[in-house]
């Protein structure tokens, strides 16, 4: 009976090393969140959005986000997207572009939470018809309208947000 317990002990020992050794390697999950471009379409002749432009803005008087030009967390002017678009059972003829990554349908001007996702405490009943497109914080504030910004926006040429009317699709938007 000493020697099946002394077995049972001497397997269990090694069972445990062995579970040992193979989390030994088991770490913490990071990301980082990093910019490419992509060549979905061709997004050169559609009109930017930023701080200054026309007739669309961003604009940061929803009470949220940060003030303009700096524009992390910030809403854009409704944008009329040139058609009925059905989400959720209801048509929407606007959209708000969130800096976080969002489009915002209703007229919602909720700031909501920037990133990373994971931490964000949804759902949220304020960001009801909300479309989380890109997923993470985009602020495209630009050294060439704030060169005291830490940003790596060196030029609009290469970081901005755009949007355009095309064909039966008629709405695209791009960072």
């Amino acid at each position: 009976m000493q020697a099946v317990t002394t077995l049972w002990l001497v397997a269990l020992a090694r069972l445990v090393a062995l579970a040992m050794f193979c989390c030994a390697s088991a770490q913490a999950a990071t990301y980082a969140n990093t910019s490419f471009a992509y060549s979905w379409i061709d997004a050169s002749s559609h009109a930017k959005l930023g701080y200054n432009t026309s007739p669309y803005r961003f604009n940061g008087s929803a009470g949220c986000g940060t003030t303009p030009p700096i524009l992390d967390d910030t809403l854009s002017d409704a944008l009329p997207i040139g058609f009925s678009f059905m989400y959720s059972g209801v048509a929407f003829s606007t959209v708000r572009v969130m800096t976080n990554g969002r489009l915002q349908f209703n007229n919602n001007v909720t700031c909501g939470y920037g990133s990373p996702v994971q931490t964000q405490p949804y759902p949220d009943s304020s960001l009801n018809y909300t479309m989380r497109i890109y997923g993470n914080d985009l602020d495209p504030t630009s050294k060439l309208e704030l060169p005291s910004y830490n940003t790596a926006c060196a030029s609009r040429l290469t970081c901005y947000i755009s949007y355009a009317t095309i064909g039966t699709a008629p709405i695209a938007a791009s960072w």
